[in-house]
C-alpha cells in the first residue's frame, strides 16, 4: 500500500504556523482589552454611586458620627 503525502516547504509551513499564532495572540489581546474596559467601567460606576450616596446622605449620616466623636467615647 502506497501513501502519497504532500509536504509544505519549510518557509510555507512556518509562515502558516506563525500566522496562526499571531491570530491567536491578537484574539487574546482583544479579549484582555475588552475585560479591562469592562472592569474600568464597573469601577467608574461604583465610584459615581458612592459619590452620589455621600452627597445625598452625607448630612443625615454625618450627625450621628459627629455626636459620637464629640461625646468623648
Amino acid at each position: 500500500m502506497t501513501h502519497l503525502t504532500t509536504a509544505l516547504p519549510e518557509a510555507d509551513a512556518s509562515s502558516v504556523a506563525g500566522a496562526e499564532v499571531h491570530g491567536e495572540l491578537d484574539t487574546v489581546r482583544a479579549e484582555a482589552g475588552a475585560g479591562l474596559i469592562e472592569y474600568t467601567l464597573l469601577i467608574a460606576f461604583i465610584a459615581i454611586v458612592c459619590v452620589a450616596a455621600i452627597a445625598l446622605l452625607g448630612d443625615t449620616t454625618g450627625e450621628p458620627f459627629s455626636n459620637l466623636a464629640n461625646s468623648g467615647l
